[in-house]
């Protein structure tokens, strides 16, 4: 077992409490994997797509679900993109380092990061600038040709589960240490600095911060946080602030556009901005959020469960028509043309397996699993045989 896969046994701890949570909630029958070129499936369910809009039923989805990947060697965490032939794909460490992936609208590439590690999220702020967070304190920037690990101000236990940028010199970094030590890292152009979470922050029971999972903002002066025990924090340029919220379990996501902010949890926690809950009523836990700039909502979570809401609209549960049923989707992200790319795997437990990518719009190529590296054969050093192998090991 490689060290990136030991420390998960503390990083996923918090996941695989939250899946108990679940598991005696909604339900769902397990789902085969699909051919290795991607499955694809059948449109969304009619009933699903027909939601009234303002009086006005909208037309049916007559889009197709594909699975690029189904079951790849590690959990795929996180997906982001510039457009539908700039897309990256972050996921956990099988041993040769964290799983990156890009898309360039042809073909899938694995992009080598040197560091042994799981990614947990991808933020693309241009072409020329993506930002991936990971286990081992890890932030990389990628500069359109390499990736440049960064020197922040964490330890190593620390996990970077979320990051987002308003700018090149204006990036924020969250996470934590299995659940709880949260912390806030900002980036200004030249050095990394640790930010204080508000005074006002609940501890738990042992006096601690919760941890935090993700950061997205509209502007440098309009980031929100979110994570354990309901926490949902906003910045406004100046200072962070606690929005008190209606649920204490944790908050994986927060997304939005100019006019909503969606955060998405445990035990199906849909809030807004104002930490009311805001539905869809019965989910499961809920991990991925998506917002368009015109509206559309998308949220993911537990069993492939995908959600969308149309502007003005309600809640809709989504059917891909795939066999594919993944433990959970974890993050969602829609391209500027409108597709819709999904990830997860089996991202509540430690394992961090069985990788899935599905994606609503134009068919892409699949996602070629590869074989993690097996261990050489066991060598004993010179000089340190048993020279007496037929004899009783007590000394």
């Amino acid at each position: 077992m490689n060290r990136s896969r030991l420390r998960r046994v503390a990083t996923g701890a918090l996941l695989s409490t939250t899946a108990l949570l679940w598991a005696c909630g909604d339900g769902g029958g397990s789902g085969g994997a699909g051919g290795a070129g991607g499955a694809t499936g059948g449109t969304p369910d009619v009933p699903d797509m027909g939601a009234e809009v303002d009086g006005d039923t909208p037309e049916p989805d007559t889009r197709t679900w594909s699975a690029p990947a189904e079951e790849i060697e590690v959990a795929l965490l996180s997906v982001s993109g510039t457009s539908p032939t700039d897309v990256w794909a972050a996921g956990a460490d099988a041993g040769p380092g964290g799983v990156l992936l890009h898309f360039d609208g042809t073909a899938w590439t694995r992009v080598a990061t040197e560091q042994k590690y799981d990614l947990w999220w991808v933020h693309a702020l241009s072409a020329d600038r993506i930002i991936v967070g990971g286990a081992g304190a890890t932030v990389l920037f990628w500069d359109g040709t390499s990736f440049t690990r960064q020197r922040v101000p964490g330890r190593a236990a620390d996990t970077v589960f979320g990051v987002w940028a308003a700018s090149a010199d204006d990036v924020w970094a969250v996470g934590g240490r299995a659940g709880r030590y949260g912390f806030l890292w900002h980036y200004d152009g030249t050095s990394w600095t640790s930010v204080s979470l508000p005074d006002d922050t609940p501890l738990n029971a042992n006096g601690e911060l919760p941890a935090l999972f993700k950061v997205w903002g509209r502007a440098s002066n309009d980031v929100y946080a979110v994570g354990s025990d309901g926490l949902m924090l906003h910045y406004d340029g100046t200072a962070w602030t606690r929005i008190p919220t209606t649920t204490t379990e944790t908050l994986f996501t927060v997304h939005g556009n100019a006019d909503q902010v969606i955060a998405v949890g445990a035990m199906g926690s849909v809030l807004d901005a104002t930490g009311a809950h805001i539905g869809p009523e019965g989910a499961p836990l809920l991990q991925g959020a998506h917002v368009t700039p015109e509206g559309e909502a998308w949220i993911t979570g537990a069993n492939g469960g995908i959600w969308r809401r149309r502007p003005g609209g309600a809640w809709e549960k989504q059917s891909t028509g795939l066999a594919t049923r993944p433990e959970s989707l974890h993050a969602v992200w829609a391209d500027p043309t409108g597709n819709v790319w999904t990830v997860g795997g089996g991202v509540l437990s430690p394992a961090l397996d069985k990788g899935v990518l599905l994606q609503l719009g134009a068919t892409v190529p699949a996602i070629e699993a590869v074989a993690p590296p097996m261990p050489g054969p066991a060598v004993c050093p010179d000089g340190r045989a048993d020279i007496e192998p037929d004899g009783s090991i007590a000394r």
